[in-house]
C-alpha cells in the first residue's frame, strides 16, 4: 500500500516522463506504459514547468478548433451527398465549403501535435526522476550434473 501511495504521490507532483504515442484518431499520453488523460498530464506539467503547461494549453485549443472545423466541414461535405443519393438535386457549393473548412482543419491539427510534442519535450527535460520498478528473474537451471535456482535482480 506504501508503494502505490508513493508511487501516485510521485505522479501527482509530475515527476514522471510522458510519452506521447500518435495514432489514426490522433495522440494519447502514456505514463509508465499508463495511458493517461490530457487533464492529468496537464496536472503533471503544471507543477513543474509552467512554460510547458502553457504551450499544451495551447495545443489543446488549436486541437478542439481543429476538431470542430474537420467536424463541421465532414458534415457539410455529407450533406450534399445525402442529398444526391435521395435523388433531390445537391447543392455542391455546401460540400466545396465543408472540404475547404475540413482543408483547413488538417494544418491546424498538426500544430496542435507539433506543439503538444514541444510540451512534453519541455516537460521531460525538467524531470529528473524516472521510476523504474526491480525486475527479479527466477530461472529452474537444469545441466547433466546438477539442478539449481538462478535468480538475476
Amino acid at each position: 500500500m506504501l508503494l502505490f501511495a508513493s508511487k501516485t504521490l510521485f505522479a501527482q507532483f509530475g515527476t514522471e516522463r510522458i510519452e506521447m504515442k500518435q495514432h489514426w484518431s490522433g495522440y494519447s499520453f502514456m505514463v509508465d506504459d499508463k495511458k493517461i488523460k490530457l487533464q492529468e498530464a496537464l496536472k503533471m506539467m503544471a507543477a513543474v514547468d509552467s512554460i510547458a503547461y502553457a504551450k499544451m494549453l495551447q495545443s489543446r485549443k488549436k486541437k478542439y478548433w481543429a476538431a470542430s472545423l474537420g467536424g463541421l466541414g465532414a458534415i457539410m461535405m455529407a450533406y450534399p451527398l445525402g442529398e444526391m443519393l435521395a435523388g433531390k438535386k445537391a447543392k455542391w457549393p455546401i460540400g466545396l465549403a465543408g472540404a475547404v473548412l475540413a482543408g483547413i482543419s488538417i494544418p491546424i491539427n498538426s500544430k496542435a501535435r507539433m506543439q503538444a510534442n514541444d510540451a512534453l519535450e519541455l516537460y521531460n527535460n525538467k524531470v529528473t526522476w524516472r521510476h523504474h520498478p526491480a525486475t527479479q528473474v527466477y530461472c529452474l537451471v537444469l545441466q547433466p550434473t546438477a539442478v539449481g535456482l538462478k535468480i538475476s535482480l
